[in-house]
């Protein structure tokens, strides 16, 4: 009997210990907010440290039907490489509320060694219908900077992509959208660069492996993303002002 409420005893620290391994480097944290019936999930992630880190995220919902027991699960997941002390939106999704269903909200964040650094549930009780708004916490008041996401498979396009984000972070760009750089395959041995700010392709192009050529193309991408920040700070501040 002693050991058993040794072990109850033991359990709290044991898990307050557990936690304390994540969200110490790249925190996790999901927020919610009630949009007419309708729960808006959005998974961020804040780089606490004075260096760039490489992650996968994973955000999922569960649901669990109380009558059945039955769970189904919705997953999105995906990578990128968040800028020393910046904040991030990674993924967004929206699901139902007030339904008799138990909502589990989880996102998990893990280092370029697979290793899971950033951790954060959430649980919803069937038929809710307000819930607490958390409001985003940034370093400098703009939810969204220095995310830049990549999608390729050839030692070129990431001979490329390494250029391209060594002139991205010279200039500190440190846009506020998520710049992303994918590789497709064209006809044959072809491979093709697509670059996007936010959701808009801005500027895409057959690669050519060699170093003159991915120098070349990677300054004039550089100019391009610039650009485009610009042209939406320009936009914003428009729509600000009437």
């Amino acid at each position: 009997m002693r050991v058993i409420i040794s072990i109850f005893l033991l359990l709290p620290g044991l898990i307050k210990a557990q936690q304390s391994l994540y969200n110490q480097e790249i925190k996790a944290e999901v927020l919610m907010k009630d949009k007419g019936g309708f729960l808006n999930i959005t998974g961020v992630a804040s780089n606490l440290t004075n260096a760039e880190q490489g992650i996968r995220y994973e955000l999922a919902v569960i649901k669990k039907d109380t009558a059945t027991n039955n769970s189904s699960k919705n997953n999105q997941t995906g990578r990128g490489v968040l800028n020393a002390k910046s904040q991030a939106i990674l993924s967004t999704t929206t699901v139902n509320l007030n339904i008799p269903d138990i909502l589990t909200i989880m996102l998990l964040i893990y280092d370029d060694d697979d290793k899971l650094i950033g951790k954060d549930v959430q649980r919803i009780e069937p038929n809710t219908f307000q819930l607490e708004e958390k409001k985003v916490n940034t370093y400098d008041g703009i939810e969204i900077r220095g995310l830049v996401t990549r999608n390729l498979r050839t030692a070129p396009a990431r001979k490329f992509y390494d250029y391209f984000y060594k002139q991205y972070k010279k200039y500190q760009l440190n846009g506020a959208k998520v710049v992303t750089i994918n590789e497709k395959f064209g006809q044959g041995r072809s491979t093709r660069i697509e670059v996007l700010v936010g959701t808009e392709v801005i500027y895409q192009f057959f690669l050519n492996p060699t170093d003159d050529f991915i120098k070349e193309m990677g300054d004039y991408v550089v100019r391009l993303v610039y650009q485009q920040f610009e042209k939406l700070k320009a936009i914003e501040a428009a729509i600000n002002n009437q």
